[in-house]
């Protein structure tokens, strides 16, 4: 088999990652500081609430480096967060281009990996960029020692969610989950936080159409819904890290329907097997 060209050159750098990880385990970057680096966040440090020195010391650990956590992790380093780590086993496919964080040259090399080196471009005030490329259930968390966990893995694999869900609730992490639906016409944002309502929680049929919750292989996608997402999922980890104001901790999108979805709060379900601690 040929081993030139472009397909050539790609397979190698799928070769390579995939190595990289196995001897390697993580891979680590950093964003250059400008020395006018009070110039970069003087505007945002003018909001209210906005505490840059507490988000230069934020640990944020996103599961899935895809659309949806791209797009959360460009927004977190260009606010200056001090440290973005990305789990992913997932490699990047053509369909992958017209709406995530990555170029032709990415082709086939894992998406943590890519994300990681792609967001340290984009970055002036020091952030540093960990990626994991492997499963978020691979990832120790006690060595991360994450701030907030964002979780953006795709619909397809409704298991993950539940198991951060779990994870984040053991260890008393914040953690903000996020997924499209699978016409990509919609999709949510939920904030768990130690003592309050959990993700499965969220999982009731009137705040979480039954599209939100399916699974979605060869769905349709663009990137339109990716940010509408993203921007809420930013602002929720803000009021995490800072103290931005936030009267709700689950909202609905729908770009398609007025009337449907908006922000609500959540209460903790006395049947919830997670809340209850009778397992799930």
């Amino acid at each position: 088999m040929s081993t030139t060209g472009n397909s050539g050159t790609s397979l190698w750098a799928a070769v390579s990652d995939r190595w990289r990880a196995f001897t390697q385990g993580r891979r680590e970057w950093c964003c250059p500081t400008l020395r006018a680096q009070a110039r970069v966040s003087l505007r945002q440090e003018r909001i209210v609430g906005w505490d840059q020195r507490r988000l230069s010391q934020a640990t944020i650990l996103i599961a899935g480096a895809g659309g949806i956590g791209g797009e959360i992790g460009e927004g977190a380093v260009q606010k200056g967060a001090g440290c973005v780590h990305f789990a992913d086993f997932d490699s990047v496919s053509p369909t992958n281009l017209n709406r995530q964080k990555f170029s032709s040259r990415d082709l086939w090399r894992n998406k943590a990996l890519c994300v990681a080196r792609e967001m340290a471009r984009r970055g002036f005030m020091g952030t540093r960029l960990v990626a994991h490329p492997v499963a978020i259930q691979d990832v120790d968390i006690k060595k991360v020692r994450p701030d907030v966990i964002v979780c953006a893995v795709d619909n397809q694999i409704p298991s993950t969610r539940l198991q951060v869900c779990r994870l984040a609730r053991q260890h008393s992490i914040p953690a903000v989950f996020t997924g499209v639906t699978p016409d990509a016409s919609g999709g949510y944002v939920f904030i768990q936080k130690p003592g309050n309502a959990c993700w499965n929680c969220a999982l009731k049929p009137e705040l979480l159409p039954a599209a939100a919750a399916a699974t979605c292989p060869e769905s349709p996608a663009s990137v339109d819904i990716l940010k509408v997402l993203g921007g809420l999922a930013l602002y929720v980890v803000d009021t995490v890290l800072m103290d931005r104001p936030r009267d709700w901790n689950f909202w609905y999108v729908s770009l398609s329907t007025s009337g449907l979805g908006g922000p609500v709060f959540v209460s903790p379900r006395s049947e919830c097997p997670i809340c209850t601690g009778k397992g799930a």
